[in-house]
């Protein structure tokens, strides 16, 4: 039953990033040669920059993702919502935070990073449409978080897709027709939006039993999920602090037109993590199911299958990287970019070894053994 139900959760997420994946690999050089080395860099490397606000989660979409499979596996209802119920409360306070940080950050870009002046005024609208977007994002996390608890994958993959062809093509539509990277920031901005009601709704009609609102949160419910995500903070800081702060650090100290390039290169050796996510996806709250159910013969189980596929993949995926990073940075970007294969060599051999240790990770989160693990920090896949 493990195999089965990992083997197709698996082929859901495959289908759907297979998808992003060919959205981003035929975007990335289009729109680095319509807008330019520096006005795409920028837009990397102010989203990079806002991207730290994502630590505002404070871990609490995994407590959601951990108490939705586990109350819901019991038939709990009462207590699936009042979680629920606490996150969107927690939530919707760091929604305004990170507004708040980003406006008043916002003006600053152009002092920090190495921005030409004629692109000043670009740097400050993004990075306010950029906070707009995470302010937004932050609460409406929890529609996912609750999708995945519920382990309704083919839904919650189908939604993203959809949403992805959508704002690519919206996305081409706008730089063919003269629009500049201001223009596509915003209606991906209105997009997203769309996407988390289109996400709610769809919730309401699988899960009728499951109710969202910002009523006032139990405390004990607010401290179920304070004791898990804790932790996991830790966690998400430290792979923030390892994923994401290159283009920053040569944003400031090089210029932003480097940006793109490099992370065109860093972008291509995770391909192989990406890969590998799709399948440990289902992990974390199957685990958490598991262990409600007190079944430790298949979370021995779902822990072997898990490590075999993430080997199967890896090897493979990350040799051909490996050997033939510079023909496919040519043939994908152009041959100005083939020079950094170098770039995609290092990145993927580290990607592949932090990769091996997730599914082990990834059980001791849903069984909430991962108090110890957050002192060592590795990694993790996103959410």
């Amino acid at each position: 039953m493990i195999r089965r139900r990992v083997l197709l959760a698996s082929a859901s997420n495959i289908a759907g990033k297979l998808v992003a994946i060919a959205a981003v690999f035929a975007l990335m050089p289009f729109l680095l040669h319509r807008l330019g080395d520096v006005q795409y860099g920028l837009w990397i490397l102010i989203g990079s920059t806002v991207n730290y606000g994502t630590l505002l989660d404070l871990g609490i979409c995994d407590a959601v993702t951990k108490h939705v499979a586990e109350y819901h596996a019991r038939g709990d209802f009462e207590r699936t919502n009042g979680i629920i119920a606490a996150a969107l409360a927690l939530y919707t306070g760091l929604g305004l935070v990170a507004l708040v940080l980003t406006g008043a950050l916002a003006p600053a870009f152009p002092a920090i990073f190495a921005i030409p002046p004629s692109e000043h005024d670009t740097a400050v609208a993004l990075g306010l449409m950029l906070g707009v977007q995470l302010a937004i994002s932050i609460p409406c996390a929890v529609f996912a978080a609750v999708l995945r608890g519920l382990q309704r994958y083919g839904l919650l993959n189908a939604l993203t897709s959809i949403g992805q062809l959508v704002s690519a093509a919206i996305t081409v539509v706008i730089v063919l027709s003269g629009g500049s990277v201001i223009e596509v920031v915003a209606a991906n901005v209105l997009l997203s939006v769309a996407g988390y009601a289109m996400t709610m709704v769809c919730i309401r009609r699988v899960a009728p039993e499951l109710r969202f609102g910002w009523h006032r949160p139990r405390r004990d419910d607010v401290r179920r999920i304070a004791v898990f995500s804790l932790s996991m903070f830790a966690i998400q800081a430290a792979s923030h602090l390892q994923l994401r702060t290159d283009e920053i650090v040569i944003g400031t100290f090089l210029s932003a037109g480097i940006v793109a390039p490099y992370a065109m290169a860093r972008r291509l050796s995770l391909l192989p993590q990406v890969l590998c996510d799709q399948f440990l996806k289902i992990v974390f709250p199957l685990s958490s199911q598991l262990n409600a159910e007190n079944d430790v013969k298949r979370l021995r189980s779902l822990y072997l299958i898990g490590t075999r596929l993430t080997l199967i993949v890896l090897i493979p995926v990350t040799g051909t990287l490996v050997m033939l990073a510079g023909p496919i940075l040519t043939l994908w970007a152009g041959t100005d970019y083939g020079h950094y294969a170098p770039i995609v060599v290092i990145l993927a051999l580290a990607i592949a070894i932090d990769t091996t240790q997730w599914p082990a990770g990834l059980i001791l989160m849903g069984t909430a053994r991962h108090h110890r693990l957050a002192a060592a920090a590795p990694p993790r896949p996103p959410s």
